[in-house]
């Protein structure tokens, strides 16, 4: 599939996956921030507040990118889907998606302008894609059209010699 062919109108604006991650990176900001403001300050509660700042990190995005929608997603309607066929990307891929996002930070968006499908090297190497709601079905349709024709087995023609 060649996504220089993928509609400029199927995919969000760079501001707006910007916005996307910083809705995201301010809940788990927030998921970190109010245990600070209920536990006492020792070391135990340092502790207890790392373990919920990474679960909020690499449990909720995801989960949330890998099976639903996270709350960025939501609000800004953009879907991460598998760039072969338009699919959800699961967790195992979402969660690779993440790593790869979380320790290239700001150089893996560097890259949207710059690849076909704006795609950001955390896509690239997770397989996906970032578009609109309102462009999935399209988006679907469009990978189920790329994807070569599978002859069923056996039909595959021999010529004699």
């Amino acid at each position: 599939m060649d996504p220089r062919l993928i509609p400029l109108d199927w995919l969000p604006t760079i501001p707006r996956r910007y916005s996307t991650t910083a809705i995201d990176g301010l809940l788990i900001l927030a998921v970190f921030i109010i245990p600070t403001a209920l536990f006492p300050a020792n070391e135990g509660s340092r502790a207890l507040r790392i373990v919920i700042a990474l679960l909020a990190l690499f449990v909720y995005e995801p989960l949330g990118t890998g099976r639903w929608l996270t709350l960025g997603q939501w609000v800004t309607g953009v879907r991460v889907r598998r760039m072969e066929d338009g699919s959800r990307i699961g967790v195992l891929r979402a969660w690779g998606r993440i790593v790869v996002k979380v320790f290239l930070g700001i150089l893996s968006f560097l890259t949207l302008p710059l690849v076909p499908g704006r795609r950001a090297i955390h896509d690239l190497a997770s397989g996906s894609i970032v578009i609109l709601a309102r462009s999935e079905g399209d988006f679907v349709r469009w990978t189920s059209a790329q994807s070569p024709e599978k002859k069923p087995e056996g039909s595959a023609s021999h010529s004699a010699v």
